[in-house]
């Protein structure tokens, strides 16, 4: 009886490999040494992803800190720059005052100079004449 169920098995698989097909062989399942580390490859691999997503956020956040500083830092450079033109221009504006202010001073003096020296002229004159009239 075991000599015809052999036969009819090496029958069987002559025939299914003549017809490109094979039988279907039992895969024996991984031992359990193996699927333990499988689970722990898997369980480290979702470690790293996870250590991988907080350092891309961690250094997404810090891009951004550090954009928001750099255009806090030109606003407060601009609003001290315009400070300082403004000032500087008021500045401007009251030396200008300043210099008027002196040459009209100097423009005054300079007119009552003129008027007392044609005053001590014509006195000069007047004395000279009644000199030569003596």
């Amino acid at each position: 009886m075991n000599k015809s169920i052999l036969l009819a098995s090496i029958v069987a698989i002559a025939a299914l490999g003549a017809c490109g097909k094979k039988p279907d062989v039992a895969v024996p399942s991984a031992p359990a040494a193996v699927t333990g580390m499988a689970d722990k490859a898997k369980d480290a691999a979702a470690t790293a992803t996870a250590a991988a997503s907080n350092a891309a956020t961690s250094a997404g956040n810090a891009a951004s800190s550090a954009v928001t500083a750099a255009g806090d830092a030109a606003k407060n450079a601009a609003a001290t720059a315009t400070t300082a033109a403004k000032d500087a221009a008021a500045k401007a504006t009251e030396m200008a005052g300043a210099a008027k202010d002196s040459a009209t001073a100097a423009g005054t003096a300079a007119k009552d100079a003129a008027a007392n020296a044609v005053t001590a002229a014509k006195d000069a004159a007047a004395k000279t004449v009644d000199a030569v009239k003596k």
